[in-house]
């Protein structure tokens, strides 16, 4: 039902186990007296929640997929709240929703999102989004206009948006524990690619480029190149082509990190391999095929590699497995 990181700054939920009618309550709970001061209606007999969050230094990001419903931010639920005053950003995932704040209604399509205001009234009908807040005197520094900016729609075709919906979906994914240095890194990532999205200061808008930017298009780009390792389609051309960038742009973002696409890609198939070879589910499968379902085109150039990574050779790692498996 709920799953934590130990250090509480992130957590799963899912209502897969809880009785159909226990779930609203249990959900509620969570999310109402918990995290976030808003009530949570249905808009369908059934309802069904999947959601991960993750705390970092001075942002959140909220990933919430289900069933239809309608939430509410009432007056009353804001003057009892304790947060400061806040931005939220909201990216709708599937389908299309609409969001009522500041006397307006407006529709948001798929891919698209919303600024809205954290400390308003609003009216939010939705059924998978995703969903940044961030402290007002955070971001004001970075964006012409903070107050202008609500109620105002992103197009789904803007590059920090995609960026950061990709940026999203890595964060909460893996609740696992991130160092401090590690979270305020991504922290700053995240905030310059809202103030990109949302209309960047001119000032601002050359260092988020700069930083966060890249940083997240290097964080896509290596998150792609692990989910297509067994298929090959790992190469400069093809990677620029699904990120729209140029080939010596990908290049020169491994670079940046003081390594190559090549090594990268390398030390990745070379990871898998020696997974694969401890799992005993792997176990009737001969090594060569392993080495070549995992993109080595060579063997020769696959063993030297993984001799030279692991200091020993693909079979003693295979055999210390068993032996182990067998003890």
């Amino acid at each position: 039902m709920l799953a934590t990181a130990k250090d509480l700054s992130a957590f799963c939920f899912s209502t897969r186990d809880i009785a159909p009618n226990s779930r609203l309550p249990v959900y509620r709970e969570l999310f109402h007296d918990k995290l976030a001061k808003f009530d949570t209606e249905p808009l369908g007999s059934e309802f069904r929640c999947e959601a991960s969050y993750r705390a970092l230094p001075e942002l959140s990001v909220l990933r919430v997929a289900g069933t239809p419903v309608r939430v509410a931010w009432t007056r009353e639920l804001v003057k009892n709240g304790d947060c400061d005053d806040f931005v939220v950003l909201a990216i709708f995932n599937r389908g299309k929703g609409s969001v009522y704040q500041h006397g307006r209604e407006i529709d948001v399509s798929c891919g698209s999102a919303v600024v809205l205001s954290g400390v308003d009234p609003l009216v939010l009908a939705r059924t998978s989004y995703t969903y940044f807040s961030i402290p007002k005197k955070a971001l004001a520094p970075l964006v012409a206009d903070v107050e202008a900016a609500f109620m105002s729609l992103i197009p789904g075709t803007n590059a920090a948006l995609r960026l950061l919906a990709g940026y999203a979906d890595l964060l909460t994914a893996d609740i696992a524990t991130m160092t401090p240095a590690l979270r305020s890194r991504i922290d700053t990532h995240l905030q310059d690619l809202l103030a990109l999205a949302i209309g960047a200061r001119r000032d601002a808008a050359e260092s988020a480029r700069a930083r966060g930017l890249r940083a997240a298009r290097l964080a896509a780009m290596q998150a792609d190149i692990e989910k297509n390792l067994m298929t090959g389609t790992v190469r400069p051309g093809v990677l620029a082509a699904r990120h729209g960038v140029t080939p010596r742009y990908v290049h020169k973002l491994f670079e940046g990190e003081g390594t190559t696409l090549s090594r990268f890609v390398l030390n990745k198939r070379l990871v898998l391999v020696h997974c694969m070879l401890r799992d005993m589910k792997y176990a009737d499968k001969k090594i060569g095929s392993i080495a070549y379902d995992a993109g080595f085109g060579d063997l020769s150039t696959f063993n030297r590699e993984f001799r030279r990574q692991y200091g020993m050779t693909p079979s003693d790692v295979r055999s210390i497995a068993q032996a182990k498996e067998g003890s």
